[in-house]
């Protein structure tokens, strides 16, 4: 009977969303991430079809997925992909987000940095 009521005491894990920031050449996008029931929903921004970031928040199964394409022609190719468990984070969220990645194009070493974290209310 004593677990219950420190259970309802605790603070949320989780925030109601992810905000993801995305840089490339000095130009800055935010990408919000709302929680989804729905595996095939993605959220998108484009760099001047340079880089494509795209994520989902999987609500059921508590993660956050980020994909980052580099266009080649007139088609879009995956070149990073990465996976967080939602689990255990917490609000306030923690400085340096869910880390941060840079990744290059095979173009002219274009670079593009992203990096999450949670959107808390």
């Amino acid at each position: 009977m004593l677990a219950l009521p420190l259970a309802l005491a605790a603070p949320a894990a989780w925030s109601a969303s992810v905000l993801c920031r995305a840089e490339n050449g000095g130009e800055r996008l935010e990408l919000h991430v709302p929680p989804s029931a729905d595996p095939f929903e993605f959220h998108s921004v484009e760099f001047d079809r340079r880089f494509r970031v795209s994520a989902q928040y999987l609500a059921d199964a508590n993660k956050l997925k980020t994909y980052v394409y580099d266009f080649r022609g007139d088609t879009a190719v995956l070149i990073h992909m990465a996976e967080y468990s939602l689990a255990n984070i917490v609000c306030p969220a923690a400085a340096g987000g869910l880390g941060l990645h840079r990744v290059y194009s095979r173009n002219y070493e274009r670079e593009i940095s992203l990096q999450c974290s949670a959107a808390c209310d």
